[in-house]
């Protein structure tokens, strides 16, 4: 497959991970529709970090350096790595970037697919020890196992990084290098495959390395540095400390010149303070709350005045707000202008509150879910929703994805609260006849167009009190979707906690009838699929079904009987 090739052959794709970093997306180049995925999450290990590229990620296809055949390791590579494997020959046509894989088995063996590697001119090369079983990120760099006894010049020698992935892992990868590879041995086999039934020569391994720890270093180096400048200029202020070349951002002048101006008149006198009123300046003269009530001014006070002012009296300043009161004594605020705890902070037109200062955290969660159409909730649910998919249908979550949410319907960050997600298929539903044949039946029978009567999400609760059998379901919410799966998060409450039975207000759940509750239609979503208040005939709800039912509930009698 060549990269102006029509995107139509299958292409298997391995991701690996090295350090702290978030699943990302092949190439654009590489056709989407793989057969094959394998994620290594935090189970990387770096060995080199010689020859990185600047974006701090590797790509490029898979496969295993050869050794020559005079080489004595080439027998004993022959024992651990697969006959037809994909070797560099097979990848070299393609024109993208390579990557090796080859077993650490001894000192002169490594140096050996070292030098393999760098005459294939490899972009990168992992290694594995096969002797090792465990699936945990393999040792460090410093590590006695990565010991070739020169060193670590072999490190210095090699023009390109070098990984380490646990041995398991490894196997697979080498199984499935196996399958993806020109070898003429593995064509007697392809029926065998579970994920094709046919093979072409242009499928190949796809690895993608991202090695986002670099860049977290990267970044809390320079933020280091910052703060090392601060404290040698303690006498300086923020606007003193020189801006790095990456920080900095040039403007253009004329972008410059068009910004407003704001002139900073410095802080306001605590015993005269000016208020500007349809642009007629005023006096305004304090008079201290202890002293009597202000005298009208005299003729001569008035003479002395302008004549375009007004002398303005009988204005008292407000009482100094209470900070802290103890129990001993009231404490005065220094500051007589500063608003007390009890009062509330305004905008500048000193008319209604700001909406900002009565918002928390989980309000701005709950606004931005609200906007499911933005740019940054369709990138939260894109990638949240390929999380998902690499999941189990039903397994439990750490922590609500959506907070705001799970709170509004129950959920308290406590013990004895559960959450579960869930997947759920989406789509109409088709009757169990064999084949949908009619036998001699009318053809209209309905084989097809049959539309489930309960909601997904009522389903997605039954299958999770299926599961967790010992938990009592209390709600559930959508969390995400895509074309084939609707996926939710149910709250389960552990009716056996002491946490749970000693709480008023969630105990109720305890009660043996409530049992499978969410079996039985006893849930939000349940009731809503249980046939009441809704379907045929249900019509007779006059003034609505609120006056309905008071109406139908109350009893009343004639005044004279």
């Amino acid at each position: 497959m060549s990269k102006t090739s029509a995107y139509q052959s299958m292409s298997t794709v391995a991701t690996l991970f090295a350090g702290p970093g978030s699943a990302a997306n092949v190439s654009g180049s590489v056709n989407e529709n793989v057969g094959f995925r394998f994620v290594l999450d935090r189970t990387v290990q770096t060995l080199s970090t010689h020859g990185v590229p600047d974006s701090r990620q590797i790509s490029g296809l898979l496969f295993v350096p050869s050794l020559t055949v005079e080489d004595p390791c080439s027998e004993i590579a022959a024992q651990i790595v697969p006959k037809n494997v994909t070797r560099h020959e097979d990848v070299l046509t393609f024109g993208y970037p390579t990557v090796g894989i080859a077993p650490w088995i001894s000192v002169d063996c490594t140096n050996s697919f070292l030098a393999a590697s760098r005459e294939a001119k490899a972009d990168a090369l992992v290694f594995y020890q096969p002797s090792i079983k465990e699936s945990g990120i393999p040792p460090p760099a410093s590590d006695i196992c990565w010991n070739l006894n020169d060193g670590d010049q072999w490190k210095r020698d090699n023009p390109y990084p070098i990984y380490a992935i646990p041995g398991p892992a490894a196997a697979t990868l080498m199984r499935e290098l196996a399958w993806f590879s020109d070898g003429k041995t593995n064509r007697s086999h392809e029926d065998s495959h579970p994920s094709f039934q046919k093979r072409d020569s242009s499928v190949r391994l796809f690895t993608m390395i991202a090695n986002a720890y670099i860049i977290w270093l990267t970044l809390k180096r320079r933020g280091l540095l910052q703060a090392a400048t601060l404290a040698a200029h303690p006498q300086d202020n923020v606007e003193a400390v020189p801006m790095t070349r990456a920080i900095a951002v040039q403007v253009p002048r004329e972008i410059v010149e068009q910004l407003p101006l704001y002139i900073y008149a410095g802080p306001r006198s605590s015993s005269v303070a000016s208020l500007v009123k349809d642009e007629v300046e005023t006096n305004v003269a304090e008079i201290d709350p202890g002293s009597q009530s202000p005298e009208p001014p005299t003729e001569e006070l008035r003479e002395e005045l302008p004549n375009d002012t007004n002398r303005v009296v009988g204005i008292r300043r407000p009482a100094p707000a209470v900070i802290k009161p103890g129990s001993g004594g009231i404490v005065a605020s220094a500051n007589p202008y500063r608003l007390s705890h009890t009062q509330t902070i305004c905008d500048n037109d000193n008319r209604r509150p700001r909406e900002a200062d009565k918002m928390g955290a989980l309000k701005y969660v709950e606004e931005i879910q609200k906007k499911k159409q933005s740019d940054v909730i369709r990138f939260l649910l894109r990638v949240r929703c390929w999380e998902l998919r690499q999941l189990n249908v039903i397994h439990r979550a750490s922590r609500p994805s959506r907070p705001d949410k799970a709170r509004r319907l129950g959920y308290k960050a406590k013990q004895g609260y559960v959450v579960y997600r869930v997947r759920v298929r989406r789509g109409g539903r088709k009757r169990p006849a064999p084949k949908g044949a009619t036998y001699g039946k009318p053809t209209n029978q309905g084989i097809n167009q049959l539309k489930y009567q309960r909601a997904l999400r009522a389903t997605a609760e039954e299958r999770v009190g299926r599961r967790c059998a010992n938990l009592r379901v209390l709600n559930s919410y959508w969390i995400n979707q895509d074309s084939t799966y609707k996926y939710f998060e149910v709250i389960c409450v552990d009716p056996q906690h002491k946490a749970i039975r000693r709480d008023a207000r969630i105990n109720w759940i305890c009660n043996p009838v409530h049992k499978h509750r969410e079996a039985r239609g006893l849930t939000a979503t349940g009731k809503k699929s249980r046939g009441i208040n809704k379907g045929h005939r249900y019509n007779n709800t006059k003034a609505g079904r609120r006056h309905t039912w008071k109406l139908q509930n109350t009893q009343s009698y004639w005044r004279y009987r």
